[in-house]
């Protein structure tokens, strides 16, 4: 549980506009993930896998497009980490349209979802 309420203490503190507490809050969370592999603890997803996401997740938040574009990468989510996790890319969904350079939340989203159907 330790991990998994860093991890969104991590995104909402990105929310807020405080990317240096959620820097801090993923560092926490990915040092308490180098201790159990991907899984579900007390109905809660949590791992190596998810605080990654969460990382690119509080990236997405702060509006932090060319960070956000770096850690997604070409990672794709591993089969075994959890549907709400890996939700990027477990179900379908319409494509947005494409963004503006002013719009970087979407543009975001743009990128990840089309590097998903790649």
């Amino acid at each position: 549980m330790y991990g998994a309420l860093r991890m969104r203490a991590a995104v909402l503190a990105a929310r807020a506009g405080m990317p240096e507490e959620a820097a801090d809050r993923v560092t926490e969370a990915r040092a308490a993930a180098s201790h159990v592999p991907d899984g579900i603890y007390y109905g809660t997803a949590f791992g190596p896998s998810s605080v990654r996401v969460h990382e690119l997740a509080t990236a997405v938040e702060a509006g932090d497009t060319p960070r956000a574009l770096r850690l997604a990468g070409r990672w794709q989510p591993p089969r075994s980490l959890p549907g709400e996790r890996r939700s990027l890319g477990s179900h379908p969904r319409q494509a947005p349209p494409a963004p503006t350079p002013a719009e970087p939340r979407r543009m975001v989203w743009h990128h990840l979802t089309a590097a998903d159907r790649a």
